[in-house]
């Protein structure tokens, strides 16, 4: 892996995620660029209508945790468009490939 940058890193977090909610039934996922550079991506359900905003990191670093300013804006802007937030934290290797399982923080 060489010169991947943050944005592949990012597309590849969200092809994961996107690839996820096609596996559990959700439908009309789209990708949703709020904030210059910001993707979330927007999926319904039978349950329930989702804003989920993906932090991918690359083994063995972390995802951050998002900040409390960026939880604020991302429960705000759920509400505005009547959506539940989601933060999605995907961990890839080298090679892209997924490393353990998507974990989920439901935001309020």
């Amino acid at each position: 892996m060489t010169d991947i940058t943050l944005q592949d890193i990012s597309k590849e977090g969200e092809k994961y995620v996107i690839d996820y909610l096609k596996g559990n039934s959700f439908k009309n996922i789209t990708m949703d660029m709020w904030q210059h550079s910001i993707n979330d991506i927007k999926a319904d359900s039978w349950a329930e209508k989702i804003l989920v905003q993906v932090k991918t990191s690359i083994f063995p670093n972390e995802s951050a945790d998002i900040s409390r300013e960026d939880r604020i804006k991302i429960i705000s802007r759920a509400i505005t468009i009547k959506r539940n937030p989601y933060v999605a934290y995907v961990k890839i290797e080298g090679d892209n490939k997924l490393l353990k399982s998507i974990r989920w923080e439901k935001l309020s």
